[in-house]
């Protein structure tokens, strides 16, 4: 059943779901935004279990529930950046940050073409969409270091949404260096979705 409302929940429109039942799915209660039509939620449903899950479900079994959903509330993990370095003379990244009160550690690597600050702000994008904290596709456009004394980071972002990710938004951060520019760079990228994360 889990797995089942895992791939539901996957579900452009979808905010939450529950599924009653003991192996055979009795009932599927979704809770859903007013994005989409509840009749296309439910083909998608019927979808996922055909092909996914190997077995049919009866739509009958299906209900939809519609609420409003505010857009700057849908992501409310807390995430805090502590600290990103650079191996040295190595393209690798190290991030440390919080995520709903627990310290996560994680390493990015890749080209040294990139350059320090493209290759952090790449690496950020990855970890936001590894740990689903925005919905849709980012695409890193333009990194620009500006300024008296090469001062501030410009980072500008895409975002890709809905079914098939046609529609793409572009989003600016900007932020003082302050010596660290794997670490401006990333926060820049935070500034950036700010309105999406918290």
């Amino acid at each position: 059943m889990e797995e089942g409302q895992n791939k539901i929940e996957k579900i452009e429109g979808v905010i939450s779901s529950r599924i009653v039942g003991d192996g055979n799915e009795k009932e599927i209660h979704v809770i859903a935004d007013k994005t989409r039509d509840p009749k296309r939620i439910v083909r998608d449903i019927e979808t996922i279990f055909q092909v996914e899950m190997g077995r049919e479900i009866d739509h009958k079994k299906i209900s939809i529930a519609r609420i409003e959903r505010d857009e700057t509330e849908r992501y409310s993990r807390r995430l805090e950046l502590i600290s990103v370095h650079q191996e040295k003379d190595k393209p690798c990244f190290h991030y440390k940050f919080s995520l709903d009160g627990q310290i996560i550690e994680e390493k990015i690597s890749g080209s040294l073409i990139e350059g320090e600050a493209r290759l952090a702000a790449l690496g950020m994008l990855e970890l936001l969409e590894k740990y689903d904290l925005i919905e849709g596709c980012l695409r890193l456009k333009n990194v620009q270091i500006i300024g008296f004394n090469t001062s501030v980071i410009l980072v500008e972002i895409q975002l890709f949404r809905g079914r098939h990710y046609q529609s793409g938004v572009n989003l600016l951060g900007s932020v003082y260096i302050n010596n660290n520019l794997p670490l401006a760079a990333s926060k820049a990228c935070l500034k950036a979705l700010n309105r999406l994360i918290q």
